[in-house]
């Protein structure tokens, strides 16, 4: 009896250890998403719940974004609105010269026009009365010429006379310089008559310049009343006030047009962000209608005063180039604004926030430790800005984590532990 009873002891101490010793070389399993790979030895302290490991096919499915965690990022963005305007200093009025009426009118609103480029035919009183005045004066002028031409043949007829009249010893030599100087005369007088031509001309040409349109012909029976209205400069029309048959006046401005090569970019800025604007900042503008182009400038301008007295909102502003005119007057979008590190931040590195998940009361990201595998870090972030956080502890220069596809570990991992549990 006491020999069975020491066998039975000694059989249960022998499953004892062997169950013990089994439990011991056990440890727990690593988190995997598609077929595990080895996770680092014991001496990486690593903790092995907090790995998760995933097969290349898997990763490749799951598109994971691999970010480098960078010392000294540019600094804060201030996202606003914005809205764009022309260039007031390379805005333009063209008025009519001449009072009258619209008979012909070719631009549209929106188009753009080249120096030069007629735009509107207005009929005109006045420059009917210049070209009348031409060919008037340009008819008694030809009657002149004819005139001094026909006095100056007659005196150079009396002076060749006199001449030989005078070697024949016939006619005294006073005679001959009467001659000679009624020649000189005539030929003077031609001469005015001619460069009196030419000065009708001229007047008339300056004259009618003015109003867009030229002389014609002289001798023409029928008298233009058409006053050309042309671009003075290249632009695009902004605004238009007249269409065929408007009465114009000259003080009336019948198109405003501007050189859109540059263009104003108003920015929104609410007080609270005020003092963190300065000259020379760079500046983007993506518009509502233009969402995959970005135009850069920077800030050039700062108002001493809100947009009116009952709006809380300053305006800003910087210039954009626009060499292509993508860029319209009246088009909304997003303003973004690179601000500099305060003096907290310097020393900080930026987390983009897409990288940044959520378990239970901690903030983590997942690093990456080896080939598709990845560990769960806790990260104690800072102030929140633009696109992600200012980070204080969990992560250092140059650490690789997960941007977008982080979520997918983060639920592996929930699901593990939640099998570990229920298990």
């Amino acid at each position: 009896m006491k020999k069975s009873v020491t066998f039975l002891m000694a059989a249960l101490l022998v499953i004892i250890s062997f169950l013990l010793g089994k439990g011991c070389s056990s440890s727990q399993p690593v988190q995997q998403f598609g077929n595990p790979r080895p996770v680092p030895s014991s001496s990486q302290s690593v903790r092995v719940e907090d790995v998760v490991s995933i097969n290349p096919e898997a990763a490749s499915q799951a598109h994971f974004e691999l970010l480098t965690i960078e010392p000294n990022p540019k600094g804060n963005q201030l996202v606003t609105t914005g809205d764009i305007q022309p260039d007031d200093n390379k805005v333009f009025h063209i008025n009519s010269f001449v009072g009258g009426r619209v008979r012909q009118e070719s631009a549209l609103l929106g188009d753009f026009i080249t120096a030069g480029q007629s735009l509107a035919i207005v009929q005109n009183l006045e420059v009917a009365k210049i070209k009348a005045t031409y060919i008037h004066e340009s008819h008694l002028n030809e009657i002149e010429v004819a005139q001094a031409k026909t006095r100056l043949a007659l005196a150079n007829r009396t002076l060749e006379r006199e001449r030989r009249l005078l070697a024949e010893g016939i006619s005294p030599r006073k005679d001959y310089y009467q001659a000679e100087t009624d020649a000189s005369i005539a030929a003077t007088a031609l001469r005015g008559a001619k460069e009196h031509a030419t000065h009708i001309r001229t007047e008339a040409q300056a004259l009618l310049s003015a109003y867009g349109t030229g002389l014609g012909s002289a001798r023409s029976e029928q008298i233009q009343t058409d006053a050309v209205i042309k671009a003075p400069r290249a632009g695009v029309i902004l605004k238009k006030t007249i269409t065929v048959g408007d009465m114009v006046t000259p003080d009336m401005v019948l198109y405003e047009v501007a050189d859109l090569s540059t263009v104003w970019l108003n920015i929104a800025i609410y007080p609270k962000d005020f003092t963190s604007i300065h000259l020379g900042q760079t500046v983007t503008f993506i518009s509502d209608t233009l969402p995959n182009t970005i135009f850069s400038g920077t800030v050039d301008y700062l108002p001493p005063t809100t947009t009116t007295p009952q709006s809380p909102i300053f305006t800003a502003r910087a210039f954009l180039k626009n060499p292509k005119g993508l860029l319209k007057t009246g088009m909304f979008g997003q303003v973004t604004i690179t601000l500099p590190p305060t003096e907290n931040q310097s020393n900080l590195l930026f987390l983009p926030e897409r990288a940044v998940q959520q378990l239970g009361a901690e903030k983590v990201v997942f690093k990456v430790i080896a080939p598709n595998q990845y560990r769960k870090q806790v990260v104690e972030l800072g102030e929140k800005t633009t696109g992600g956080y200012w980070v204080k502890k969990g992560v250092s220069h140059a650490d690789k984590v997960v941007g977008d596809g982080s979520f997918i570990l983060k639920a592996e991992l929930l699901k593990s532990q939640s099998a570990q549990e229920g298990g």
